[in-house]
């Protein structure tokens, strides 16, 4: 299991994988996106060629990004060049480097835009819902976003650990704040449960271990719809923790 693990509140499990709270905490915290608003009474006109022009670069951009997802889960980051990229893309080197400065930026940008739209439904749950409808909520929109996207999904699962400096950092801060929703809804979970011997921990990886997985399986046998699938899995892995035994376990 590889995404999103870094948790340095049990025991510095993951002290080994190369985060730290120094590095996170060099990072601003991330709020959504805002627009600002001009005065009242501004002009709402716009300029229909700037309209154009900032248009067609954001097609060209996602046009680049997708490029890369295929590529990079073919081949891997790090041995997909930017060459490839461009002419994957149907663009000139320079074209690319004209929105993306590196590899390393497009990468960024395919992780930082999953998490983002992974995290809105969930920032969108008040954090006083029951913890079974968090969990419920957290399957649910992880099934439903990769489903769609599961060559996104690979790259996401294969390449989260392949960033480093500032870019890397911030990445990690994402990947903290999706690994702890889900974390803290099964913790509570399991006190509600009263389940002192299930390790929280143990718990929150092994239910990832099951979602991250359907990339390699789901796509070929698509026989339940992604809020079945996630029904099956939350009830496999809930009455693992209600039917669990307290007996030897320690």
């Amino acid at each position: 299991m590889r995404l999103f693990v870094y948790n340095p509140l049990i025991d510095n499990r993951l002290s080994g994988l190369g985060f730290s709270l120094t590095r996170l905490a060099l990072i601003p915290n991330m709020g959504p996106n805002e627009r600002s608003v001009g005065t009242e009474g501004a002009s709402c006109l716009t300029d229909p060629k700037a309209e154009l022009v900032q248009s067609t670069a954001g097609t060209t951009r996602q046009r680049l990004v997708d490029a890369a997802i295929g590529l990079f889960a073919e081949r891997g980051f790090a041995t997909a060049s930017i060459r490839e990229v461009a002419r994957e893309a149907n663009m000139s080197l320079a074209g690319v480097y004209h929105h993306f400065n590196s590899k390393d930026e497009l990468l960024f940008e395919i992780q930082r835009e999953s998490f983002e739209r992974l995290m809105a439904p969930l920032n969108a749950l008040p954090s006083s819902a029951p913890a079974r409808q968090r969990l419920e909520m957290f399957v649910d929109n992880h099934l439903s976003f990769f489903s769609e996207r599961m060559t996104e999904m690979k790259v996401l699962s294969h390449e989260l650990e392949a960033l480093s400096g500032p870019m890397g950092a911030k990445i990690g801060t994402y990947r903290f704040r999706y690994y702890r929703f889900c974390l803290d809804a099964v913790t509570d979970l399991l006190k509600e449960r009263g389940r002192k011997a299930v390790d929280p921990y143990v718990a929150t990886m092994s239910l990832f271990g099951m979602l991250n997985w359907i990339y390699r399986w789901y796509g070929a046998r698509r026989e339940h719809t992604p809020h079945e699938l996630g029904r099956q899995m939350l009830t496999i892995f809930l009455q693992g923790i209600e039917d669990h035994q307290d007996n030897g376990i320690g």
